[in-house]
């Protein structure tokens, strides 16, 4: 999934990158018993190939960790 979501990150076109972020979001917030899916996400955020796919993954981890009604806070403890 996250290969997917990396392909994604790596266009340029807008409308992908939007699409990419919906499904990042949703893969976080419909598996918060796995760390590993905003882990990931935060660390990419350091690692991306590029400044469009940074804005995503840091747009994605800022969304994640701020909107209360979509993450509870005991599931966003990172290993």
């Amino acid at each position: 999934m996250f290969d997917w979501i990396d392909s994604i990150f790596s266009t340029d076109v807008d409308k992908i990158h939007a699409i990419g972020r919906r499904a990042l979001i949703n893969l976080i917030t419909h598996n918060t018993e796995h760390t590993y899916f905003i882990a990931r996400p935060l660390e990419m955020c350091y690692l991306a190939k590029s400044n469009k796919a940074l804005e995503s993954y840091f747009e994605v981890v800022c969304h994640v960790l701020t909107d209360k009604k979509c993450t509870p806070p005991e599931a966003l403890r990172l290993p």
